[in-house]
């Protein structure tokens, strides 16, 4: 089963926005211990992921964003 996708869309409930800033939250959170793990055991490509989530993060956040203003 493939995992669910969170996306906003316009005229969609207030709840659904907050829910994918709530998932965007926990993949900052994902981020960051990549970081910290990547740099502390010296392993750039868990830095490299962690540069990923945190787009995808902005990218969550950013269309969460603008479901909210539509």
């Amino acid at each position: 089963m493939a995992p669910a996708q969170a996306t906003t869309r316009p005229g969609k409930l207030i709840n659904d926005n907050r829910n994918a800033r709530e998932q965007a939250s926990e993949l900052m959170g994902y981020a960051r211990d990549l970081t910290i793990d990547g740099l502390m055991e010296d392993k750039p490509r868990l830095i490299w992921a962690a540069h990923y989530l945190c787009a995808l993060g902005k990218a969550l956040l950013d269309d969460a964003e603008l479901g909210m203003m539509r």
